[in-house]
């Protein structure tokens, strides 16, 4: 069961590859002051600063061994662990997190608050179990530009 549904979200992930590139991007942004992201040990690493400004490069792919026995993300079997709180800045660019797994939590989500601004990016082929089941920010105070949030 679980492969299956994870090959329906790469089915998902795949079927996004074929939008326009940077479709929800902003023109030649300026990223001074800016961290790029690129991998998805980057993006986790945005918990030891949860006040910066970010970007993402490209589309960050979690792989089904990331949340495996082992993997860089499994963490008892549950999955991704939601940035506790975020005050920063997170510009997608124009580009997704791809794969997403966070099971058996209270809140679940890419983020658990936010407090910070979040744009310009898709949460696609995301599986998410919870008591509170959210896609980008469980709770949010602040801003989440919308529609240049996707959830597919």
């Amino acid at each position: 069961m679980k492969k299956r549904v994870l090959t329906c979200l790469m089915i998902m992930a795949l079927c996004f590859s074929l939008l326009p590139g940077g479709a929800l991007a902003e023109t030649n942004p300026d990223w001074t002051g800016y961290t790029a992201i690129s991998t998805p040990a980057q993006l986790d690493a945005i918990r030891d600063n949860p006040g910066g400004k970010y970007y993402l490069t490209q589309d960050i792919v979690f792989e089904q061994t990331d949340f495996e026995p082992g993997g860089a993300f499994y963490n008892g079997g549950k999955g991704w662990e939601p940035i506790r709180s975020f005050t920063g800045v997170l510009d997608g660019n124009g580009h997704a997190i791809v794969a997403l797994y966070c099971v058996d939590r209270i809140q679940v989500g890419f983020i658990y608050i936010n407090r910070g601004k979040i744009e310009n990016i898709a949460l696609v082929g995301a599986y998410l179990a919870g008591d509170t089941v959210a896609g980008i920010a469980a709770v949010s105070y602040t801003h989440l530009t919308l529609p240049t949030i996707l959830l597919v």
